[in-house]
């Protein structure tokens, strides 16, 4: 069991369980997920997914270019976050 103070934070693999109680704070809670692939892995359950090139070349051109954040909220960014979720809501409830 790993319990945290406010402003700690866990990092971990995906598939370790974990749990939390109830955010009681007015502040909202933070999550952050990052997958770290090699430029040549691929996409096999759909053709619709997005990835950020952090080192090298990609010379497979597996993954649409994401948008890297540039700002807070830009307005652009919130758009493209919506289409991102859409995406999602609509590939997972194909699985």
């Amino acid at each position: 069991m790993c319990s945290l103070e406010p402003c700690e934070a866990s990092f971990h693999h995906g598939w370790t369980l974990h749990c939390s109680l109830p955010n009681k704070s007015k502040d909202r809670r933070i999550g952050l997920n990052a997958l770290h692939l090699a430029a040549h892995v691929s996409q096999t359950k759909h053709y619709i997914d997005f990835a950020m090139l952090i080192r090298g070349r990609d010379l497979y051109n597996h993954f649409m270019q994401d948008m890297p954040a540039e700002m807070v909220l830009k307005p652009a960014a919130v758009a493209r976050q919506v289409e991102l979720e859409t995406s999602y809501i609509k590939i997972a409830r194909t699985w």
